[in-house]
């Protein structure tokens, strides 16, 4: 169900429990509004309860406020000390910059009789969020209530534009904003709306709200605070990462008290559950910052360097001293490692091109050794998988090809469909390459087995790199372009030199001594960003294994960082060309970059 039947359905079960019709939120200036004063209070009591929010008077004991822990001053002396964190900075922002689009389903309704002549409840609410986005205060947003017929959007987006108006201030500054805004007439009814309203909020709204509520000094014993959060605890399921991520970040300056804890209960449990699917690496670094100093051991073992890994290889980027620790534990306990464990570590390791250059090889048999328990009880599509890694980082697990080339095994694998069925014939296709390219010669090979190749990359116009190749060489003949190559290999630009590489043989006279040993061959390779891991040169595992396969035809491979290059002028290009075609020490380095251009 998507998220405007369900507010829908919301709606129309909070209209008939009101009559079927929504009272107005702000009556005549003679009525008075509280956080949970009966109607016939005066408004002697509304005046005791501003003060009490402002922390200058104490309630008297029979006063129908009920507190729901002890007394809490307005304004915390942490204040100064206690930084937002920059997630949920980010979520706040983005939630206020989508004030002046958002629109509540609600305003969608046709113009009835009774508002004839006034404005369509859509404009109204358009201009709204255009007016509130000019606030320069929170006093200023009050104003704009006071005016204002306040919906369910409205009202979670007061309180976060009144937080994020006074969050930079100075402590002085904050103070008597929050002064100003807490004596300001609107404002509490809207904390009574607030309070109505939240068992049928959006979600995003309900959690920003809180959040927002505490930022400005509302204390947590206060029947809104706490009636935010027995609603958050009931409404925990519908909350998705980012709303965890920021009820989380509320949760955690707050002092203990029943709903508190039960809130922070049923995070831990639902976090327990979705650990997994938690794709977000900021949602998932803030969850665990606020709940996992005291999560018990069993969620804490769901925390581990693995998921961080994995998260890390969605976005390419490589933690070193992170690879090195969980490489330097998998070597000295490979059997702690279950199935899922030893899949995640060699699909980031190879696709991240990474492994701990002191122990190389003592990695990777101890995840052969840990992989080859699991051989009797793995699946066919998992253990392709696990051989596919091992091919990339070079390393050819012999009982587990084996087992993956038996004929029984590959036939399954090729009866998937669709786009399972094209990742696995992928992965078939460069595991026969790397048993062929890198593997000796005993090594069994499925060549009976039809595998198709994988389509061939898209051929990129390079024109930086073309203009450049031509004004250092001077003719178009001594170059060509987007060559293929067996085994589905593709080089961007092919020269062919002679023996001492200082002269670059024409195309021609190149093909007819091909079979010639003493022929030169450099491949230039000018590969997307996407191919190397983020804000490095460092080429990820199918651009290393490309490279490493290139050299095992006989080429000398020269890797152009395309990003950078061609941010280079005319001049630099053809020089730094110039360098890597002629020098005699650029071929003898594995992974030749662009060098910095400072």
């Amino acid at each position: 169900m998507n998220s405007k039947m369900s507010y829908l359905i919301r709606t129309i079960g909070h209209l008939h429990l009101r009559g079927s019709q929504l009272r107005p939120v702000f009556r005549t200036a003679t009525r008075t509004y509280r956080l949970g004063i009966n109607r016939h209070n005066s408004a002697i009591q509304n005046a005791n309860l501003r003060r009490f929010l402002l922390n200058v008077l104490h309630l008297r004991p029979e006063s129908p406020l009920r507190l729901l822990s002890q007394g809490m001053p307005v304004y915390s002396k942490g204040d100064a000390i206690i930084q937002e964190q920059n997630t949920t900075k980010t979520l706040l922002d983005e939630h206020v910059q989508s004030f002046s689009s958002a629109v509540d389903p609600l305003e969608d309704r046709r113009v009835t009789e009774e508002n004839l002549g006034m404005k369509s409840e859509r404009s109204q609410s358009q201009q709204f969020f255009d007016d509130l986005q000019k606030c320069m205060s929170p006093c200023d947003v009050l104003d704009l209530v006071s005016k204002s017929s306040v919906s369910l959007k409205y009202c979670s987006s007061c309180f976060t534009t009144m937080w994020m108006l006074i969050k930079k201030q100075s402590e002085d500054q904050k103070r008597y904003e929050k002064h100003l805004m807490v004596e300001h007439p609107s404002f509490l009814p809207l904390c009574q709306h607030l309070m109505q309203e939240s068992q049928i909020m959006w979600r995003d709204d309900l959690v920003y709200s809180l959040h927002a509520v505490l930022k400005l000094g509302v204390p947590q014993n206060t029947k809104l605070v706490q009636t935010l959060l027995r609603v958050c605890q009931e409404r925990l399921n519908e909350f998705d990462d980012r709303c965890l991520s920021v009820l989380a970040t509320s949760v955690e300056t707050m002092e203990c008290c029943r709903n508190v804890d039960a809130l922070q209960a049923g995070l831990q449990l639902l976090v327990e559950q979705r650990i997994l699917k938690i794709s977000n690496i900021f949602s998932l670094q803030t969850i665990m910052k606020c709940i996992g100093k005291d999560a018990p051991f069993s969620l804490k073992r769901k925390f581990e360097v693995v998921l961080f890994l994995s998260a890390f290889e969605g976005v390419h980027f490589q933690p070193v001293e992170l690879m090195d620790i969980l490489a330097e534990k998998v070597t000295s306990h490979p059997e702690s490692l279950n199935l899922k464990d030893i899949l995640t570590v060699l699909r980031v390791y190879s696709l991240l091109n990474y492994v701990p250059k002191s122990q190389t090889q003592e990695f990777l048999e101890s995840l052969n050794t840990a992989l080859n328990k699991y051989r009797a009880s793995i699946s066919n599509v998992d253990l392709l998988k696990a051989v596919y890694s091992f091919c990339i980082l070079a390393y050819l697990p012999q009982p587990a090809i084996s087992q993956l080339l038996q004929e029984d095994n590959l036939n399954e694998i090729l009866r998937a469909e669709g786009q399972i069925k094209e990742q696995n014939e992928m992965m078939l296709h460069f595991v026969n390459v790397c048993l062929e390219l890198d593997g000796p010669s005993s090594f069994p090979k499925p060549t009976a087995v039809f595998v198709n190749k994988p389509p061939s990359p898209l051929v990129l116009n390079l024109s930086e790199v073309r203009e450049a190749l031509l004004t250092l060489l001077g003719n178009e003949h001594l170059f060509q372009q987007n060559v293929q190559l067996p085994h589905n290999y593709n080089i961007d630009f092919e020269i062919k030199m002679d023996p001492d590489r200082k002269k670059v043989l024409p195309v021609n006279e190149a093909d007819d001594s091909a079979d010639a040993p003493d022929v030169q061959r450099v491949a230039i390779l000018c590969p997307s960003a996407s191919a190397f891991c983020c804000g490095t040169r460092h080429p990820r595992g199918k651009l290393e294994m490309k490279m490493r396969h290139l050299k095992a035809l006989g080429y000398h491979v020269i890797l152009v960082h395309y990003q950078e290059f061609k941010k280079l002028k005319k001049e630099e290009a053809v020089e730094w060309l110039k360098k890597k075609i002629y020098s005699t020490d650029a071929f003898h380095v594995s992974d030749v970059n662009l060098q910095d251009n400072n």
